[in-house]
């Protein structure tokens, strides 16, 4: 589902804010699979659903939970398209964040610079399947 239908995003910017540096990991289908995304729910044991007219997304917003259930999962089931690139800057961006207490700028800069790559900013770059 991820590779089609799932999107990892990291919002903030290089100057501290009051949100911070946020990370989402979001899967979004029809309303008519929504019992796909509550299956996805009660297996991972985190995140949240929502419901709109004819879509629904299941969204995890918690950190701890984007380090310690989604980070894992795609480090060890690789994704097949230029998604995979996509987690391998967001799992950067989220190491970066997770190492530390608090983040210099140098930390907020680098962070910003892998999200500024990432989903429609992301060069084209041939993906060769058979080295994921």
């Amino acid at each position: 589902f991820t590779d089609a239908e799932g999107c990892f995003l990291i919002s903030g910017k290089r100057t501290p804010s009051r949100g911070g540096t946020k990370f989402v990991f979001k899967i979004g289908l029809h309303i008519d699979d929504r019992a796909v995304l509550e299956y996805i729910q009660n297996m991972l044991g985190v995140g949240r659903i929502e419901y709109e007219t004819d879509k629904c997304t299941y969204t995890v917003t918690k950190f701890e939970d984007i380090i310690s259930v989604i980070i894992p999962i795609f480090t060890f089931t690789k994704l097949f398209t230029q998604k995979y690139l996509d987690f391998l800057d967001f799992k950067s961006a989220a190491l970066i964040k997770n190492s530390k207490t608090r983040l210099t700028q140098e930390d907020r800069d680098n962070i910003i610079d892998l999200k500024e790559k990432m989903n429609t900013k992301r060069s084209f770059v041939p993906f060769d399947l058979s080295n994921p």
